[in-house]
């Protein structure tokens, strides 16, 4: 759990962005190639996962009119993967500040969670590179699932270098799905999907509001909706 809040840091940072994966746009859209499996399963953007009620499409900054299919693919799986993380990490704050049996810290009380990190590694100072290890293997297994040997992007920043993603791969299908909870009907798995990526969404925002509150007041968190009115009163 020490481990989600470090990764959900990185993870936010760049998964700003990738907010804006269910655009409004048919220019896009109609630079989809119909014969890719990625992207047979969305025939236009209004029918995109994410384009929810009440907001549909969220473009603020233009900038689906400024990328190719294979980039907007490349948005989603960014926005898959922040919203995940930032899931694990919001439940983790929410249940490592009461319970943390790990790294010599049970039953002590060790403040926020936001400065368990730095609490963990009194005890276990390899913790960093324990979880540089941790997220170098997802994302090593993430690329060799996912991302293109021989297909590389063609302009702008990173071109000839940065690859495209596998033209038989779904953004964020991994394929880990241990109690065989996906939907085998499209229209069931349109809906996991929409309410994946809107949890992953709100997910974001939370932990980054309660990051940031920890880092303010001092206070775990079930402390600081008592002192201020959303518990017993102290």
């Amino acid at each position: 759990m020490v481990a989600t809040q470090v990764i959900a840091a990185l993870a936010c940072v760049a998964g700003a962005s990738a907010f804006q994966s269910s655009f409004k746009g048919a220019a896009v859209a109609s630079r989809v190639k119909p014969t890719s499996t990625m992207t047979m399963q969305i025939n236009s953007l209004e029918e995109m996962s994410g384009a929810t009620a009440p907001v549909p499409y969220w473009d603020p900054a233009g900038l689906a009119a400024k990328v190719d299919d294979q980039e907007l693919q490349k948005y989603r799986e960014a926005e898959l993967k922040h919203g995940r993380v930032a899931m694990l990490a919001t439940l983790g704050m929410v249940v490592q500040e009461n319970f943390h049996p790990f790294f010599g810290t049970a039953g002590r009380d060790i403040g926020p969670a936001a400065f368990h990190l730095q609490e963990t590694m009194k005890e276990f100072d390899a913790l960093p590179l324990a979880l540089v290890c941790g997220v170098g293997a997802v994302e090593f297994l993430t690329i060799d699932k996912g991302w293109s040997r021989s297909d590389y992007k063609e302009t702008g920043l990173g071109a000839g270098f940065v690859a495209n993603l596998k033209e038989d791969y779904f953004p964020g299908d991994l394929g880990f799905d241990p109690l065989g909870l996906y939907p085998s009907s499209p229209e069931e798995r349109t809906n996991i999907r929409n309410k994946e990526l809107n949890n992953g969404r709100l997910a974001m925002i939370a932990i980054w509001g309660m990051w940031a509150q920890e880092l303010v007041d001092g206070l775990p968190l079930a402390e600081h909706y008592a002192k201020f009115g959303f518990g017993p009163a102290q």
